[in-house]
């Protein structure tokens, strides 16, 4: 991966999901987010770097999983996207903090993965934008300012901003860490130097948290959501 024009493009050499193709990678796990190549060239090692030190894998049942369907969130567009047409699916929410390498490296993920569950999977992701990184942008098939598609089933919302380590509120992030955290709300919900992922079951009922997720790990998460919608029951 290299720069044009402050916009993250995607690495041309022979790239492998979940394989670190360089053998000094534990050297190099202090650049995972500083430069463009690295977390390419050592995905497990910089997501293993970064779970270390973030939160464990949690999963939690609803209450009241009707709640989110009631929430909204701002898209670039100055347009909003309403929850409620996720009802039904199974739904990642994605929150990428842009920084180099990383931030594409994870869109570029959300890509494949749609690709691999193109009609069973909703893909939300919510851009982080840091201040010492002001012009990073994802690569995207589409301009990031043309309006979503109805049945788009990758949308990137409009920015979170973020001042000092503290990211702007918001509806959707504060819902999801209040059901993880049995009802406390916390000021600042998700990481800002790593990828934090939610996924969210079919009804709603069943939320899991991981942060810095392999490939590998999301297609299983997925694979086991999805067979319980097909048998419409529990996770």
């Amino acid at each position: 991966m290299v720069f044009h024009n402050n916009i993250l493009t995607p690495v041309s050499a022979t790239f492998t999901w979940d394989h670190d193709s360089r053998e000094d990678c534990e050297e190099r796990k202090n650049q995972c987010t500083l430069d463009a190549v690295t977390y390419y060239q050592c995905p497990v090692t910089c997501s293993s770097g970064l779970k270390v030190s973030g939160s464990p894998p949690s999963g939690v049942v609803t209450s009241d999983p009707d709640d989110i369907y009631e929430l909204s969130t701002p898209l670039p567009n100055g347009k909003t996207l309403s929850w409620d047409r996720f009802e039904g699916s199974i739904t990642l929410v994605v929150v990428i903090p842009l920084l180099p390498g990383m931030a594409q490296y994870y869109y570029d993920m959300m890509e494949h993965l749609h690709n691999v569950f193109p009609y069973t999977l909703e893909i939300v992701i919510f851009p982080i934008r840091r201040q010492d990184h002001p012009d990073l942008q994802f690569t995207r098939p589409q301009p990031q300012q043309q309006q979503q598609q109805k049945d788009s089933k990758i949308i990137v919302t409009k920015e979170l901003q973020l001042e000092g380590n503290i990211i702007e509120a918001n509806d959707i992030l504060q819902y999801l860490e209040s059901i993880i955290n049995g009802g406390y709300v916390v000021e600042n919900p998700v990481f800002t130097d790593r990828v934090t992922c939610y996924m969210i079951s079919f009804n709603a009922k069943y939320i899991e948290k991981e942060a810095s997720p392999t490939l590998d790990l999301l297609e299983g998460m997925t694979s086991h959501h999805l067979t319980a919608y097909e048998w419409k029951g529990e996770i």
